[in-house]
């Protein structure tokens, strides 16, 4: 109904503009035939009578002239416009009709039939001037005919009569053929109306596909996602006067601004940061239960009550809002429109809600992977070990700068090349032979591997290499991780010599508790001889040194104790000096007769804190 009202208004407004760009040659062959038939009635009618009508028609064509120059320049509506010209037109068909009157010479058949011929032919005129408008035609037909058909019936002479009939018989034909060219340019105008709109939707069509188009490159060339968003909004926007367009981003549970370019700022920062909910308007609710919402008024609906107040001072009062979601159905945010007054949308409204949030939705799981990715690429440019991306036939793809560290090939150097530039030939053909085997068929291997780095130097890694499938189980590529296995053979010979260093320990324990049992009954001997031999100062001499011996043997069988972790060591004070003259007699007894030695101690009383047996071994 709407549609065809406006095509109705548009009609008429073109049947105005066009009786109003005809002016200028109407009022032209009005002029010149007014003219002509004053100046060939002038011999025969009173000269006052020819210039006060043509003093008439020259003030209607004047009139015509000013009105033709206001409705060139006027906006005002058209109905006044057209009123203005039908009475116009009323006045100028009355004008006319009186010279049918005034203009006749009774008894000049000549002059008669100027006026007939001059009258027919300005009704004719008016037939295809006024004919795209019916009533102005035919008032002027009418009103400039009918006087002459009066004046001859008025006559009542054979002749006249029959003036009188053929000029109603001319009048009747002129109304009728008025009409059918009328009903032609209303053809025609419809026509040509409804041509410009199919022209205007299809242009705006295009408009739109390009438009459309355009955000999909901007999308595809990775162009930042607010400037998308914008883009978006605007789109739809152009479609509906008075639309306005906003995108909010999910976040956890929190609605972020995303794009609005036509809303106020304001609005945007008091709606970034809400948590979405049930009664959190329509973007808060539709992300909450994952379902288009509706409002039709913003100041009486309950799912606004928070948030009216916020809406309501920027002109906001209606919102429907669909849920932007992925592919795998989850919620990214939420897409709304927005009308300042109250309304539900139409058919087409609600497609196009539903093509933007779709839209968007391209936008924002674009911009999850990009995030997800460059996690991703960040992590692989950051971690110690080597990663490989290869193709089936183990061509370098790309690798990370573990790569190139542990490798000394360069990423410009290394893809593009076939892992083989790593092949260092320190295993069997066998063995490469099986891997070139196993990367074609997009197998899983992992084992140790001697590689050659680029100086030519070998390195010992640990290399898995994984299978990547495309959505048939089919494999596309290879992933390989290589770790440098040099410190790890490193530490794996340091545990292997602390666990032999551990068995040497156990052993020493279990020897030395046995020793010790030995020298026991070394010392308790010696006492024994000591007490018997006590007048033989030669014979217990020896015995000491026998004693002593034996006690430094028990400190060293304590110290094995001690380094096999089966003994703790004893600190306490210890006087040096002593200490000093006893493993001085040791050691003496030990030295050749020939070497002469010398112990000086300058002080009786010198006292350090340490273990008595590993000072020993310092001696």
């Amino acid at each position: 109904m709407h549609t065809t009202s406006t095509v109705s208004q548009r009609i008429h407004r073109e049947q105005v503009r066009l009786l109003y760009r005809s002016t200028p040659r109407t009022v032209s062959v009005t002029a010149i035939a007014a003219g002509f038939l004053g100046f060939l009635q002038w011999p025969f009618i009173q000269h006052n009578i020819i210039i006060i009508w043509l003093g008439v028609i020259a003030c209607i064509l004047i009139f015509r002239i000013y009105l033709y120059q206001k409705y060139q320049k006027s906006t005002q509506q058209t109905q006044p416009w057209e009123d203005r010209y039908i009475h116009t037109t009323i006045v100028a068909g009355l004008a006319w009709g009186a010279a049918g009157i005034w203009l006749l010479p009774g008894e000049h058949f000549e002059a008669q039939a100027v006026t007939i011929v001059i009258l027919a032919g300005m009704a004719a005129g008016a037939m295809t001037a006024y004919a795209v408008h019916h009533l102005a035609a035919h008032i002027f037909i009418g009103l400039s005919m009918t006087p002459l058909i009066l004046s001859f019936l008025t006559q009542a002479t054979p002749v006249s009569l029959s003036f009188a009939f053929m000029c109603s018989v001319f009048m009747f034909f002129l109304i009728l053929s008025a009409k059918n060219i009328y009903l032609t340019h209303l053809e025609n105008i419809a026509l040509r109306i409804k041509s410009e709109q199919r022209e205007q939707v299809l242009q705006r069509s295009n408009d739109f596909i390009q438009r459309h188009a355009k955000i999909l490159e901007m999308i595809a060339n990775g162009e930042p996602a607010a400037d998308i968003y914008d883009a978006i909004a605007l789109l739809y926007e152009s479609k509906y006067p008075g639309l306005r367009c906003s995108m909010l981003e999910l976040q956890g549970d929190t609605l972020i601004h995303a794009g609005a370019p036509s809303l106020p700022q304001s609005y945007c920062d008091a709606v970034h940061g809400l948590k979405n909910g049930p009664d959190i308007g329509s973007c808060g609710t539709s992300t909450f239960t994952g379902k288009r919402v509706l409002v039709e008024d913003i100041a009486t609906d309950p799912k606004w009550e928070k948030l009216k107040d916020i809406a309501l001072p920027h002109g906001l009062r209606c919102c429907w809002s669909e849920p932007i979601k992925s592919k795998h159905g989850a919620i990214l945010g939420a897409f709304g429109m927005y009308y300042n007054h109250p309304a539900l949308p139409g058919k087409e409204e609600l497609a196009d809600l539903q093509a933007a949030a779709r839209l968007a939705a391209i936008v924002m799981e674009r911009q999850q992977r990009e995030v997800l990715l460059q996690k991703m690429y960040s992590a692989f440019e950051h971690v110690h070990d080597a990663i490989i991306i290869a193709n089936l036939d183990a061509k370098l793809e790309y690798v990370n700068p573990a790569f190139e560290r542990m490798t000394g090939y360069s990423a410009q150097e290394a893809v593009g090349q076939f892992i083989s530039i790593l092949r260092s030939n320190k295993h069997p053909e066998s063995f490469y032979r099986q891997l070139e085997e196993n990367d074609k068929a997009g197998k899983y291997w992992q084992g140790e591997i001697i590689i050659k780095r680029k100086d030519g130097t070998l390195l010992e890694v640990e290399r898995t290499v994984s299978p990547v499938f495309d959505s048939h189980g089919k494999p596309v590529f290879l992933v390989a991780i290589q770790r440098d296995l040099t410190e790890h053979k490193i530490m794996e010979a340091k545990f292997i010599q602390a666990q032999k260093m551990e068995a040497i320990g156990t052993l020493v324990g279990g020897i030395a508790h046995d020793f010790n049992n030995i020298l026991a009954g070394i010392l308790g001997n010696t006492y024994l001889l000591q007490t018997r031999l006590q007048h033989n100062p030669e014979t217990h001499s020896l015995l000491e040194r026998i004693e002593q011996s034996t006690e430094r043997a028990a400190d060293l069988i304590q110290q094995m104790l001690t380094f096999a972790r089966k003994d703790s060591v004893q600190m306490k004070p210890l006087n040096i000096s002593d200490l000093s003259q006893k493993v001085f007699k040791l050691i003496r007894s030990s030295i050749p007769e020939n070497i002469e030695t010398l112990l000086e101690i300058t002080s009786p009383d010198i006292y350090i804190h340490g273990d008595k047996t590993q000072v020993h071994q310092i001696y």
